[in-house]
């Protein structure tokens, strides 16, 4: 029975609450029958009725309003990010019916989603997301291969089922923030018939996150050669480990005796005077490498992603190129990122120190 339920939130998305919709439908029509030839229980059961048809319209407003949120900019042109869409357009070329964005965050990762638009009606729309700090830390034939890695994502339809159970995942917070289950009636009663469900729904997001992260693995390594791919992943992995050690935890760690707001780890990374050699990245691979599962995490670990496509042990890593931050995207819109982030930076700093 869960697995009928997962394909079918994995094929409607949000969509899914219309069946919920139509079944208080039906129970609001046998109430109008009921009203004539039982009217004594008919007007018994009014405030039953009344509590249906909220519960009804907040599922449908939740649909509605968790189709209008699109991913946060900022957004990169084809005249601002030419290597990327490159990339992208040479591993998966455009599809007409696919209306493709290009997204730059501050954040050390990359990732693909799609997300319908208009009800369904309007063509989808798929985003592809860059950190700063990820394409500042790779080189191009690395970033390649993460991009590779996004596109399999995409080719295995893993945008397609995932993201749908997402979308049914943001209908239910729609609803519940507007009817939250501890101050109103509403939100109470729908809490305890879909509180479990969603609790289960992140379980099998978590399962299901892990699993599309070795298929898209898979395809990337056809598509780039198993070797290089497996070079690709140990020097992601270590140069992500890199950024959190010494860039992001030790930001953090030092907040607490500022007054004023430091560089941030992007900022201090992009100030470095030298790339990491291979031998600096190691360090942080052989850390990687030696992490253990983590059951709470949507990705699987560098040992565990390296094992599925066929690789036993850590790989040497490749000496890194010039940055792909300044080959692939124009100065200018690294100048208007930088400013973006670093006024997000402040307002973080200025919250955290509660100066602001």
């Amino acid at each position: 029975m869960r697995w009928l339920i997962l394909k079918v939130i994995g094929t409607l998305g949000r969509f899914t609450v219309l069946p919920l919709i139509g079944v208080a439908v039906l129970l609001l029509a046998a109430w109008g029958a009921a009203l004539d030839a039982k009217p004594i229980y008919a007007i018994a059961a009014v405030p039953l009725v009344f509590l249906l048809i909220v519960i009804s319209g907040a599922l449908f407003l939740g649909m509605f309003y968790a189709g209008l949120r699109s991913p946060p900019g900022p957004f990169a042109t084809r005249a601002e990010a030419p290597g990327l869409w490159r990339m992208w357009d040479e591993l998966s070329p455009p599809r007409w019916w696919q209306l493709r964005r290009l997204r730059l965050d501050d954040n050390f990762n990359a990732s693909i989603g799609q997300r319908s638009r208009l009800l369904g009606l309007a063509l989808p729309e798929t985003t592809m997301t860059f950190g700063l700090p990820m394409l500042q830390a790779l080189d191009e034939p690395m970033v390649r291969a993460v991009v590779a890695h996004e596109v399999g994502h995409d080719a295995c339809r893993h945008t397609v089922g995932l993201s749908n159970i997402i979308e049914f995942e943001r209908a239910l917070y729609e609803v519940f923030e507007s009817f939250p289950p501890h101050t109103t009636v509403t939100g109470s009663v729908l809490f305890g018939l879909l509180g479990r469900l969603g609790d289960w729904l992140k379980t099998e997001e978590l399962r299901l996150s892990r699993v599309t992260e070795h298929e898209a693995d898979a395809v990337a390594a056809k598509a780039i050669g198993r070797d290089a791919f497996a070079a690709s992943l140990a020097v992601f992995s270590a140069s992500a480990e890199r950024y959190k050690t010494d860039f992001v935890t030790a930001a953090h760690d030092n907040l607490v005796q500022l007054m004023h707001v430091p560089p941030s780890p992007l900022e201090r990374l992009l100030a470095e005077p030298n790339r990491p050699s291979a031998d600096d990245l190691k360090r942080y691979a052989e850390l990687a490498y030696a992490m253990p599962h983590d059951p709470a995490s949507t990705h699987p670990v560098l040992s565990e992603s390296l094992t599925a496509i066929g690789v036993t042990s850590l790989p040497t890593l490749p000496e890194p190129g010039p940055s792909a931050l300044t080959a692939l995207l124009t100065p200018d819109v690294v100048a208007k990122l930088m400013k973006i982030y670093r006024q997000r930076w402040e307002r973080y700093v200025s919250h955290y120190l509660q100066l602001g």
